[in-house]
């Protein structure tokens, strides 16, 4: 008598492990490239990054002006600290008409700059 014991995988068990490994990595590609995927969350994480260190510059300007200008704002201070974190060429004189409040043009935003200190970002 011959004791017929199958050594293999069998052809269902084959299918059902690809099948399964299929639907796995559909999974883990949609959660890395999806709408709310890795990738686009990491995108989004940027953006919000830039906005954010853009609008810290501003009033680390403004921080700048308000020390050289012994605790007030004035046009030559603003305008000075303003060169000095973001270049001469981002800061025009159109700027900086009367004694505030002063719109800068950021890359990313606009800011007005108040003389009381309270510097806003607009949208």
């Amino acid at each position: 008598m011959e004791n017929n014991k199958n050594k293999g995988i069998t052809l269902i068990a084959l299918v059902v492990t690809i099948i399964v490994l299929l639907i796995l990595a559909g999974i883990s590609i949609n959660m890395l490239i999806g709408k709310n995927g890795i990738i686009g969350r990491a995108g989004q994480a940027d953006e919000i990054t830039k906005d954010v260190t853009e609008e810290e510059q501003v009033k680390l300007a403004v921080t700048d002006a308000l020390i050289n200008g012994t605790g007030t704002l004035s046009t030559e201070n603003v305008k000075n600290a303003l060169k000095n974190k973001f270049g001469a060429d981002k800061v025009t004189n159109d700027t900086f008409k009367g004694e505030g409040p002063w719109k800068f043009k950021g890359e990313r935003k606009d800011y007005k700059i108040d003389t009381n200190r309270k510097n806003r970002r607009k949208k």
